[in-house]
């Protein structure tokens, strides 16, 4: 039983662990983006569109990572 509850555990931190190593990856697109559009490299609109995210949480996500 003991070897049980050590499987489901390992299997339930392997699975959180991806997870967040998937979001890691797309906070990190996101702000590259965000970089681009800084540096007036990329339009807001096609920022947006590449994070699909609407114009209006793009330029929340922006406010976010300016703090």
């Amino acid at each position: 039983m003991c070897e049980a509850l050590r499987e489901l555990m390992k299997e339930e931190i392997e699975e959180e662990l991806k997870k967040n190593h998937e979001q890691g990856i797309e906070q990190g697109r996101i702000n590259q983006l965000i970089d681009l559009v800084m540096q007036n490299l990329l339009p807001i609109e096609t920022a947006a569109q590449c994070a699909k995210m609407t114009l209006d949480e793009f330029k929340v996500a922006m406010d976010k990572n300016e703090n």
